[in-house]
C-alpha cells in the first residue's frame, strides 16, 4: 500500500541535500553507496516517519539509498522497476514542483500518475512497479530513495526475519 506524508526539512537542510544531489545528474546510486548515511539529520527524520508507518517495533535497516537529480530538459526513458529485495522503499522530494510524475503500475499493468512536490514523503511496497514519467523533465527535480529491511527485535518464530545476530554469514 502506498503511504504518503511529508518530511519537515528546513531550507538549509533542503539546500544541503540538493547540493549533494546535483553533483550526480541522473542518480548517485553507483557512485555513493548508501548516500543518506552522509545526512544524519535526514536519517533522524526518516526514522520517525518509519516508526509512524510501522504497526509494531522492528529493527530497521537502511540497506541502500541514493539521490535522483533530473534537471529541466533532462530526457527520461522508460525504466519500470520494483525493489522486491527489501520490505519497502521510501522516496522523498527535496526539489519538485510536481510537474514530472511518478508512474505506478498495478497488477493489471494499468498506469497511474502521482505528482509529488518538495517535502513529500512516500513509502511504496517492494512489488510496486514504478518509474519517472517518460519524456522531457519540465523543471529541476530532486528526490532521495531508500530501501528498508526489517527484522524482529528478538526471535519469536519463523514467521518473520529473526534478529541479525541470529544470522550466520556462509563463506
Amino acid at each position: 500500500m502506498l503511504w504518503e506524508t511529508t518530511i519537515d526539512f528546513s531550507k538549509e537542510e533542503l539546500d544541503t541535500l540538493n547540493n549533494f544531489a546535483i553533483q550526480y545528474e541522473g542518480s548517485s546510486e553507483e557512485k555513493v553507496p548508501n548516500a543518506l548515511l552522509n545526512f544524519p539529520f535526514a536519517l533522524e527524520k526518516i526514522n520517525v516517519l518509519l516508526d509512524n508507518y510501522l504497526p509494531k517495533d522492528y529493527e530497521k535497516y537502511l540497506v541502500q539509498s541514493w539521490s535522483i537529480y533530473t534537471p529541466k530538459g533532462y530526457q527520461v526513458f522508460s525504466n519500470p522497476h520494483d525493489h522486491g529485495y527489501c520490505h519497502f522503499s521510501f522516496i522523498f522530494y527535496t526539489k519538485s514542483l510536481g510537474d514530472t510524475a511518478l508512474i505506478l503500475k498495478d497488477a493489471n499493468n494499468l498506469e497511474f500518475k502521482k505528482n509529488f512536490k518538495t517535502k513529500d514523503f512516500i513509502i511504496i511496497p517492494p512489488q510496486q512497479i514504478h518509474m519517472i514519467e517518460i519524456g522531457e523533465v519540465k523543471s529541476d527535480r530532486v528526490s532521495f530513495v531508500g530501501d528498508i529491511l526489517l527484522t524482529e527485535k528478538e526471535y519469536k518464530s519463523s514467521m518473520f526475519l529473526p534478529p541479525i545476530n541470529n544470522w550466520k554469514k556462509l563463506k
